[in-house]
């Protein structure tokens, strides 16, 4: 299934419900930064899920206990995740009331991960769990360059089957949009055709 171009999109009036708000995509795509402008536009928490997956050190949590974490937070009234993720999706998915998949193509994706190396070179980034500093991974640059052949395609067989409650909004936003469209309007929804 094809995500519809955020620039597709009417806008909808200013004060319209986004309290849950889903931000996916390839790493490096601008979820967490755009998950922390949002939070702070509409005054809603942020949870980045890289906090709550990575342990000090890159250990990784395992599936039990990240998931009840995930849980936990969705249990709240509002918030704003970012995150990949795929295991998790069956139960993030659901919970929001705006999806926005940041489809942005895997160099431009690439080039923005090895920039966070000699950005964040000094210390941890804000996104990311305690004592996990950004290195020079070639696997994970690997992820990324094959993203939209491996994760990609799950990621379209779970959107229709997961994706969020009826008159949710689910939107993309990708790099190829024209310039005459319009931005993600944080005021209000940035979309207002309902999930599928």
């Amino acid at each position: 299934m094809a995500v519809t171009p955020a620039h597709e999109y009417s806008q909808v009036p200013k004060g319209a419900a986004m309290r849950r708000v889903l931000i996916i995509g390839n790493s490096g795509a601008g979820k967490s930064t755009l998950a922390r402008r949002l939070g702070d536009k509409l005054g809603l928490p942020v949870i980045h899920l890289d906090v709550l997956f990575w342990k000090p050190g890159w250990t990784e949590r395992d599936d039990d206990e990240f998931n009840a974490l995930i849980l936990d937070y969705q249990a709240r009234e509002a918030w704003i995740s970012d995150g990949n993720f795929g295991g998790s999706w069956h139960l993030r998915m659901p919970a929001a009331d705006t999806i926005i998949w940041l489809d942005l193509p895997p160099w431009l994706c690439l080039a923005r991960a090895i920039w966070r190396v000699v950005q964040y070179r000094d210390g941890t980034r804000p996104d990311m769990a305690d004592g996990c500093r950004e290195t020079i991974d070639l696997k994970f640059y690997h992820f990324i360059l094959a993203y939209n052949r491996e994760v990609r395609p799950r990621l379209e067989r779970a959107w229709p089957s997961t994706a969020a409650a009826p008159g949710s909004c689910v939107c993309g936003a990708t790099a190829r949009s024209p310039p005459s469209s319009p931005k993600l309007d944080v005021e209000g929804s940035p979309c207002v055709k309902p999930a599928r």
